[in-house]
């Protein structure tokens, strides 16, 4: 959990030295409920979980996402999309894959 006025971290916790933690593209210029921390754990399985602000409300919050067949090393992305009734919002991610060149995106 991060503190937005400050700039820094509420809540720590220690990672396994083989587990990389990264922010989704752009997270510097998306709205708060739009930024995740992607995590890669030593198997290569990629979860993204959404960031959590000390003046978030907790109705909002996601569970953690899964990506399918992500390659370590090369950035990944989830984003949130309104639906066109506006009463639920889909969730995206893409990455590069770990079996080929190809890009995976799921929904």
């Amino acid at each position: 959990m991060f503190n937005t006025t400050k700039r820094e971290a509420l809540i720590t916790s220690s990672r396994a030295g083989s587990t990389d933690l990264e922010f989704n593209m752009n997270s510097h210029i998306r709205d708060e409920e739009m930024i995740f921390i992607c995590q890669t754990e030593s198997n290569g399985a990629v979860t993204a979980k959404q960031l959590s602000f000390d003046t978030e409300v907790d109705e909002r919050k996601l569970p953690a996402i899964s990506f399918t067949k992500p390659a370590r090393g090369f950035v990944k992305d989830c984003w949130l999309i309104k639906s066109e009734d506006e009463d639920r919002e889909i969730v995206m991610t893409i990455c590069r894959s770990s079996t080929d060149e190809y890009i995976n995106a799921d929904c």
